[in-house]
């Protein structure tokens, strides 16, 4: 029987197929946008 507070744990329904097959798509997102290489 699980412990009373696991049952209120959130949990993420992550798609490892979808993420694999979009890998160039968010590599090139999070690059571009949300971390940038710094600018010399």
């Amino acid at each position: 029987m699980p412990k009373p507070e696991f049952l209120q744990v959130k949990l993420i329904d992550y798609d490892f197929a979808f993420a694999g097959s979009m890998e160039e798509k968010i590599r090139t997102k999070f690059t571009e946008d949300i971390a940038p290489q710094p600018k010399s």
